[in-house]
C-alpha cells in the first residue's frame, strides 16, 4: 500500500477541479461519460469486525487515487441488503459464505399495524455514522465523501418486511394494508437518509453503484422488486412510493438489475425526478431507456447472465454499446480495479466513450 498520505494524494485543489467537472456533467455539459475505477482488493462489505472495515476502507481510499480522473474519495459502509428492514425487528440470518439475510415480520395483511420501526438515527445508520467518523480520524481529513448503507426502495424494503407470496397476494385481497405499510415505509426511508446526512455527510450515492452523486441533488436506492409486479400492479403499488422518495431528496438514481422495460413508460410518465438507471442488458434493453429518458439521464449499464454469452466481454459490449446509443446518450461506467478483466474494461470504457 502507498506510504503517502491522504493530503499528498488528494490535494484540495484536485478535488475541487473533479467535483466542478462532475457537477458539470450531471448538467450534461463537458463530458459524454464519466468513469469511476475503485480499487476492491481491499473489500469491506458485510464483515463484521468494524476494525477491520476502518483499516480496508483506508486503505481502499489511499490505493484508489491514481485510477481514474472522476473519482472522489469516499467510503460505503456496506452491511447487506437487509439494512432498511433492520429497524423494524426482523431476524438476522448469517448464512456460511456471506449474503445476509432477515426474517419478515408480517406474515398477514392484519399483522402490519402491530410492525413499527425503531429509531431511523440507529441500527445500522449509527453504526455507519461512527465506522465514518474513524475512517475521516484515520486518514486525518473531513474532505472523504460517504455513501448510504444499502438503500432498499419503498417496495424492496417492504418485500424484506412480509412474507413476500403473502404481500403480492395482499395487493389484490387488501391493498389497504399494503398501502399503510409502504407509506410508514417511505416516510422511515426518508427519516434514515437525512440522519445519515447529518451524521456522516456529504453524502454521495449509496454503496452501488460507485457512482458520485452528491445529496444536495439526489438519493440513490434500489427497485429490485419491480420486474415481479405486472405494470397495473407497480403504477399503484411502487410508482407512488418510488416518486415521494426521489421528491423528498430533488432527484432519483435508481437501481434495478432485472427486467423492468414494462415498467418504463409508467416510470417516464410519472414526472418524478428521475435522473438515471443502473440495468442491465438485456433484461432492461438501452434502446428502451433511452427512448422514454433521452440525454437527460445517465446510464449505468451492466451485463446479466444472457448478457455475458451474448457479449462474451465487457469491452465487446462496450465496442457494442457505442455503435447502438446516441451520441447524445450520457453514461457513468463504475469498475472496480479487481474485478476480472478489469484493465480491458477499462481501456473499452475509455476507448468508446472518452
Amino acid at each position: 500500500m502507498t506510504t503517502k498520505s491522504f493530503d499528498d494524494l488528494y490535494p484540495a485543489d484536485l478535488l475541487v477541479e473533479r467535483e466542478a467537472r462532475l457537477r458539470r456533467f450531471w448538467a450534461g455539459e463537458g463530458q459524454r461519460a464519466a468513469i469511476t475505477v475503485n480499487n476492491g482488493a481491499y473489500a469491506y462489505r458485510q464483515i463484521e469486525d468494524d476494525d477491520v472495515i476502518v483499516e480496508h476502507a483506508v486503505a481502499q481510499i489511499l490505493t484508489s487515487a491514481d485510477l481514474s480522473d472522476d473519482y472522489l474519495p469516499w467510503f460505503g459502509p456496506d452491511f447487506g441488503t437487509i439494512s432498511t428492514a433492520l429497524a423494524w425487528g426482523g431476524e438476522i440470518i448469517h448464512p456460511d459464505g456471506g449474503c445476509v439475510f432477515i426474517n419478515p415480520v408480517i406474515h398477514a395483511p392484519e399483522e402490519v399495524d402491530r410492525v413499527f420501526p425503531a429509531d431511523p438515527a440507529g441500527g445500522h445508520v449509527a453504526r455507519a455514522i461512527a465506522l465514518a467518523a474513524r475512517v475521516k480520524a484515520r486518514l486525518g481529513t473531513e474532505r472523504i465523501w460517504c455513501r448510504a448503507i444499502d438503500m432498499q426502495g419503498p417496495l424492496s424494503t417492504a418485500g424484506l418486511l412480509w412474507e413476500q407470496t403473502d404481500f403480492f397476494c395482499s395487493m389484490l385481497s387488501d391493498p389497504d394494508a399494503v398501502h399503510r405499510l409502504l407509506d410508514r415505509v417511505t416516510d422511515h426511508l426518508i427519516a434514515m437518509y437525512r440522519a445519515m446526512i447529518a451524521g456522516m455527510g456529504p453524502l454521495c450515492g449509496m454503496v452501488w453503484p460507485y457512482l458520485w452523486l452528491p445529496d444536495d441533488m439526489g438519493v440513490v436506492f434500489t427497485e429490485d422488486l419491480m420486474p415481479l409486479l405486472s405494470p397495473e400492479l407497480y403504477a399503484e403499488f411502487g410508482l407512488p412510493y418510488m416518486q415521494r422518495l426521489a421528491e423528498a431528496f430533488g432527484g432519483a438514481f435508481i437501481h434495478c438489475c432485472g427486467a423492468f422495460e414494462q415498467h418504463i413508460p409508467a416510470l417516464a410518465a410519472s414526472g418524478a425526478p428521475i435522473l438515471g438507471f443502473d440495468y442491465a442488458e438485456p433484461s432492461t434493453r438501452t434502446e428502451a431507456l433511452y427512448d422514454a429518458f433521452g440525454p437527460h439521464c445517465v446510464y449505468n449499464v451492466g451485463l446479466d447472465p444472457q448478457g455475458d454469452v451474448i457479449y462474451g466481454d465487457y469491452p465487446t459490449f462496450y465496442a457494442h454499446l457505442a455503435k447502438v446509443a446516441p451520441p447524445d446518450m450520457r453514461f457513468w461506467f463504475c469498475i472496480d480495479a479487481a474485478w476480472p478483466g478489469a484493465a480491458k474494461r477499462i481501456a473499452a470504457a475509455r476507448r468508446w466513450f472518452v
